[in-house]
């Protein structure tokens, strides 16, 4: 007995999409004195918008209503405008070669 598309579809498992916002680090908030404090937030910030990003593809890739889309759309630009103010912040505190996911520079901040 052949099934049609519609029970087909309906018995597809669903994916979870992880995107690239589960990779980001997502450091512990410092108190606003710590020296690590804008390293912190900016990649905290960074991981924000990584995430809003992800979602809007999602929220894309389902074809959700277009008000959906620019929502998510316009939470990532502000996410992401966030993020290049926090990171002028870092620029002056000569933290910018710590700024990356892969840094280890906040390991050592006790929690």
């Amino acid at each position: 007995m052949q099934t049609s598309t519609h029970e087909t579809a309906r018995h597809r498992t669903r994916r979870v999409a992880t995107g690239e916002a589960g990779k980001l680090a997502y450091p512990k908030l410092l108190s606003s004195d710590h020296r690590l404090f804008w390293l912190a937030a900016y990649l905290r910030d960074l991981a924000e918008a990584q995430a809003l990003y992800d979602l809007y593809i999602e929220v894309t890739r389902r074809k959700r209503s277009e008000v959906v889309r620019y929502a998510t759309i316009g939470a990532w630009g502000h996410a992401r405008n966030e993020a290049c103010c926090i990171a002028d912040h870092v620029l002056r505190d000569g933290l910018i070669l710590f700024a990356h996911p892969a840094t280890t520079a906040l390991d050592e901040v006790p929690a």
